[in-house]
């Protein structure tokens, strides 16, 4: 490809709008039902059906919770980052696997943090994670 150089400038601006756009875009991996359980791995995005609601699945921010092959005092807790968008603002929130700190609330509706997968295994335990975080959004 040849072209005075305004024209490779131009090509290039024009590039970088683009990567900078599929930046803000997220990765949308369901449109869910209010009611219906769905699963998220970090950096995927759920739209709410009917609503102007998406929640995005960030990142696990702590995961203490018990191994299931060790015998343990406490059960231990798993933190998550979510990111709810609306109307486009984002509202970051961190929920937790232990009630009640397992919910937040959005206008008319209720996100529940219900379980994060993998269970911790004490054989895994320098293993890297492929996690898995699973809610259920509901009306109130």
């Amino acid at each position: 490809r040849s072209g005075s150089g305004q024209e490779i400038a131009g090509r290039r601006r024009v590039a970088a709008r683009r990567r900078r756009w599929r930046r803000r875009q997220p990765d949308l991996a369901a449109v869910v039902e209010p009611g219906a359980s769905f699963t998220l791995a970090p950096g995927q995005t759920a739209a709410v059906k009917g609503t102007d609601i998406q929640i995005t699945f960030n990142k696990v921010r702590e995961d203490s919770r018990c191994p299931v092959d060790v015998t343990c005092i406490w059960a231990g807790d798993a933190k998550i980052e979510i990111v709810i968008s609306r109307s486009g603002a984002d509202d970051v929130r961190i929920l937790s696997i232990t009630p009640p700190n397992n919910e937040a609330a959005v206008g008319n509706l209720r996100i529940r943090f219900v379980s994060l997968a993998p269970v911790p295994r004490q054989a895994d335990a320098n293993v890297p994670r492929k996690y898995l975080a699973e809610f259920i959004v509901d009306q109130i």
